[in-house]
Protein backbone atom coordinates (compact mmCIF):
# COMPACT_ATOMS: atom_id res chain seq x y z
CA UNK A 1 0.00 0.00 0.00
CA UNK A 2 1.41 3.38 -0.93
CA UNK A 3 2.15 5.55 1.74
CA UNK A 4 -0.04 9.25 1.14
CA UNK A 5 2.22 12.34 2.63
CA UNK A 6 0.02 15.42 3.54
CA UNK A 7 2.16 19.27 1.99
CA UNK A 8 0.94 21.90 4.59
CA UNK A 9 3.47 23.86 2.46
CA UNK A 10 0.56 24.95 -0.16
CA UNK A 11 -0.73 27.18 2.35
CA UNK A 12 0.09 30.28 3.42
CA UNK A 13 0.90 31.52 6.82
CA UNK A 14 -2.45 32.43 7.45
CA UNK A 15 -3.89 29.76 6.04
CA UNK A 16 -1.78 27.11 7.96
CA UNK A 17 -2.38 28.94 11.11
CA UNK A 18 -6.32 29.13 10.26
CA UNK A 19 -6.37 25.19 9.41
CA UNK A 20 -4.58 24.55 12.89
CA UNK A 21 -7.21 26.46 14.82
CA UNK A 22 -9.86 24.61 12.91
CA UNK A 23 -8.17 21.07 13.83
CA UNK A 24 -7.63 22.27 17.03
CA UNK A 25 -11.41 23.17 17.97
CA UNK A 26 -12.85 20.51 15.41
CA UNK A 27 -11.16 17.35 17.22
CA UNK A 28 -12.35 18.65 20.82
CA UNK A 29 -15.52 17.92 19.65
CA UNK A 30 -15.34 15.33 17.40
CA UNK A 31 -16.57 11.68 18.61
CA UNK A 32 -15.55 8.89 16.63
CA UNK A 33 -18.56 6.86 14.93
CA UNK A 34 -18.13 3.48 17.24
CA UNK A 35 -19.17 1.17 14.00
CA UNK A 36 -16.97 3.22 11.25
CA UNK A 37 -13.35 4.45 12.88
CA UNK A 38 -13.31 7.05 9.81
CA UNK A 39 -16.48 8.56 10.93
CA UNK A 40 -16.62 11.52 12.98
CA UNK A 41 -19.47 13.06 14.52
CA UNK A 42 -19.82 16.70 15.63
CA UNK A 43 -23.00 19.37 16.91
CA UNK A 44 -24.89 19.82 14.36
CA UNK A 45 -25.72 23.64 14.93
CA UNK A 46 -24.73 25.73 11.55
CA UNK A 47 -21.23 27.41 12.91
CA UNK A 48 -19.65 23.38 13.20
CA UNK A 49 -21.08 23.00 9.82
CA UNK A 50 -19.23 25.81 8.58
CA UNK A 51 -15.83 25.03 10.58
CA UNK A 52 -15.89 21.42 9.07
CA UNK A 53 -16.80 23.16 5.23
CA UNK A 54 -13.93 25.85 6.26
CA UNK A 55 -11.46 22.58 7.07
CA UNK A 56 -12.27 20.57 4.12
CA UNK A 57 -11.56 23.66 1.36
CA UNK A 58 -7.88 23.89 3.23
CA UNK A 59 -7.63 19.87 4.17
CA UNK A 60 -7.99 18.66 0.46
CA UNK A 61 -5.49 21.21 -0.56
CA UNK A 62 -2.69 19.94 1.27
CA UNK A 63 -4.22 16.15 1.79
CA UNK A 64 -5.96 15.44 -2.16
CA UNK A 65 -4.78 11.48 -1.29
CA UNK A 66 -7.83 11.89 1.17
CA UNK A 67 -11.83 11.49 0.33
CA UNK A 68 -14.29 13.43 2.76
CA UNK A 69 -18.56 12.83 2.70
CA UNK A 70 -19.82 15.11 5.05
CA UNK A 71 -24.12 14.31 5.99
CA UNK A 72 -25.76 16.83 7.75
CA UNK A 73 -29.11 15.55 8.80
CA UNK A 74 -31.88 16.56 11.18
CA UNK A 75 -29.27 16.63 14.57
CA UNK A 76 -26.72 15.59 13.41
CA UNK A 77 -23.18 16.19 11.54
CA UNK A 78 -20.89 13.13 10.39
CA UNK A 79 -17.77 13.72 8.47
CA UNK A 80 -16.27 10.78 6.60
CA UNK A 81 -12.50 10.73 6.08
CA UNK A 82 -10.96 7.81 3.71
CA UNK A 83 -7.49 7.40 2.08
CA UNK A 84 -7.76 6.84 -1.92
Amino acid sequence: MEAHVCDPSVFTPAERARHDRLVQELFEVARPDPQSPEVFRFPPEDAWVMKVAEWLTLERRCCPHFRFQVEVGQGFLSLRVESV
